[in-house]
């Protein structure tokens, strides 16, 4: 009889705390699931730190890429970290610039850069989602 009139007291503290922070009438809490929740909480904060990332800046650009494991973002790191690119100039301005079809990109790709068409084009879809491409 008393773990239910703490439960109810503690609960009840909680959960309207929460109501009112958050601005949602339908929340609650208890004394059990709220240190559940937090527990879960900190597993899933654990789980995303051990993902490995990549980041690139480029011109003011950055660029983010994630992988699942710290040995899949070294072999990716140590793959492109080489690669150097010559600013070539140009006198006419163009304001847009031809697609670059999936064929050439992987056959470009592949061959100066010694990337698997895989990995091309698991590339270009990141670059895609982020919404620095239009298409791959």
């Amino acid at each position: 009889r008393g773990s239910r009139i703490e439960d109810s007291w503690i609960g009840f503290s909680i959960s309207q705390y929460l109501q009112k922070k958050l601005h949602s009438p339908h929340l609650s809490a208890g004394r059990v699931q709220t240190p559940v929740l937090e527990w879960i909480i900190e597993r899933a904060d654990q789980a995303k730190r051990k993902k490995a990332v990549v980041n690139l800046k480029i011109d003011g650009i950055n660029v983010e890429f994630e992988f699942d494991n710290q040995k899949n973002g070294k072999i990716f790191y140590e793959k492109i970290r080489y690669v150097f690119v010559e600013p070539k100039e140009s006198k006419e301005e163009k304001l847009f610039i031809k697609p670059f079809p999936p064929a050439p990109l992987l056959m470009t790709a592949s061959k100066e850069l010694k990337f698997s068409p895989q990995e091309i084009m698991d590339l270009a879809q990141d670059l895609f989602e982020m919404g620095y491409i239009t298409s791959h």
